[in-house]
């Protein structure tokens, strides 16, 4: 399947102005139709690097929703935005919520009792991180720091390291999203391959690499349409070898039930 949302025209009914500082946000549109596809009412939900919380929204479909966040900033944005959609969309008290401040590496996995059905994440892109814009500098006023490196300041954060320390350290995470999941479980990826020196950086096979490699198994593969963004204009003037690409890897893993169990 191709969605085709090139820009997203729904964030700011759901999440809080202050999210825009955020430059690798959920699509919202693409998220919404995946948690209709791939999800029902009650589900409990996790993004391990949830960054700004586009996945509380999930609560407005009655749904369970855990996520984890390293960077201090966007922990506080994610907060104010958990309170946001609960205010605004009136969400019973019954469906929980939890904003998780630290390194997923060192939480997950999470206690096989939450229940935890569906894995939604879109971990970083490497080389398509942006450079600080006046909107974030304003913003550092506000929080204190600014996302200089597209992703955040913390000498832990992923997005901050090279391309190919990322996809050894993503591996032990998806591994750890594999230990999470409940039997039948799933786990959707939303990321993006960059080409690099004339050279394609293959973030979807070594995604999928990884997760077979936790045990997974690729069920579906979708793409979306992406619109290249100022941000990435701007990124691509400043960055040999930088080339933004214009479709997002969308991949659903299964995690089978063994015999027996």
């Amino acid at each position: 399947m191709e969605f085709p949302y090139t820009r997203d025209a729904l964030w700011k009914k759901y999440l809080v102005e202050e999210s825009r500082s955020h430059g690798a946000r959920f699509n919202t549109h693409l998220l919404l139709d995946l948690l209709n596809m791939y999800s029902k009412e009650r589900d409990v939900l996790c993004d391990p690097m949830g960054g700004i919380g586009g996945l509380l929204v999930g609560m407005t479909l009655g749904c369970h929703v855990h996520m984890i966040e390293l960077e201090k900033r966007f922990v506080q944005i994610a907060t104010l935005n958990e309170r946001y959609i609960r205010e605004k969309y009136q969400v019973p008290t019954y469906i929980k919520s939890s904003i998780i401040d630290g390194d997923c590496r060192k939480i997950l996995p999470l206690p096989q009792v939450l229940g935890i059905s569906l894995i939604i994440t879109s971990p970083p892109y490497g080389s398509s991180v942006h450079p600080v814009d006046k909107y974030e500098l304003h913003l550092a006023e506000i929080f204190g720091s600014t996302t200089q490196s597209g992703y955040g300041e913390h000498p832990d954060n992923i997005g901050n390291q090279s391309h190919e320390l990322q996809r050894f350290v993503l591996a032990e995470v998806y591994r750890l999203c594999y230990e999470t999941l409940v039997p039948g479980g799933k786990l959707i990826t939303i990321t993006k391959n960059s080409i690099r020196g004339g050279k394609v950086m293959q973030q979807d096979m070594s995604t999928v690499q990884a997760c077979v490699k936790a045990g997974f198994e690729v069920e579906e593969h979708h793409h979306r349409l992406c619109s290249i963004t100022a941000r990435q204009r701007l990124h691509e003037k400043h960055t040999a070898g930088y080339k933004p690409i214009d479709k997002e890897d969308v991949i659903v893993f299964l995690k089978k039930e063994r015999d027996g169990t």
